[in-house]
Order: structure tokens, then C-alpha cells, then sequence
């Protein structure tokens, strides 16, 4: 059941987000933007633990990264 609403959110999101970079409207991109953020908050959710433990290690090295360039961000 989770796997239903895992896929459904991440779905939603992803139109969103065809909208943010497609239109022109800034209220619909605003409408847009916030819809697809609440998604990908939702399907982070919504992810098995082995999906959401690879997002985390995937953050910690990234973060790593950018430690060790010396850039902010």
C-alpha cells in the first residue's frame, strides 16, 4: 500500500514540476512549485527505509564534497 502512495506522489511531483519549468504564469509556477515540494516531502514519506537510507547517505557525501571544495552553498 505505501508502494501505491509512494508512486502516486512522486507521479503528482513530477507533473508538477514539468509545470514549473513549462509555463510562463508565475502562479501557477508558485502553485506548481509548492504542489511538487509537499509531493516530494510526502514521497520521502511515503519511501521504504532502504530507499530513504540511501537519500541520507547520498546527502551525507554530497555534503562531504562540498566541505572538501570549500564552497558554500
Amino acid at each position: 500500500m505505501m508502494f501505491v502512495a509512494l508512486l502516486t506522489t512522486l507521479s503528482i511531483a513530477s507533473v508538477a514540476y514539468c509545470l514549473v519549468v513549462t509555463t510562463r504564469e508565475e502562479i501557477v509556477r508558485v502553485a506548481a512549485a509548492c504542489t511538487a515540494s509537499i509531493c516530494l516531502l510526502l514521497s520521502i514519506i511515503f519511501a521504504p527505509v532502504f530507499i530513504q537510507a540511501i537519500a541520507v547517505v547520498a546527502l551525507v557525501m554530497m555534503k562531504g564534497q562540498f566541505l572538501e571544495s570549500g564552497q558554500e552553498y
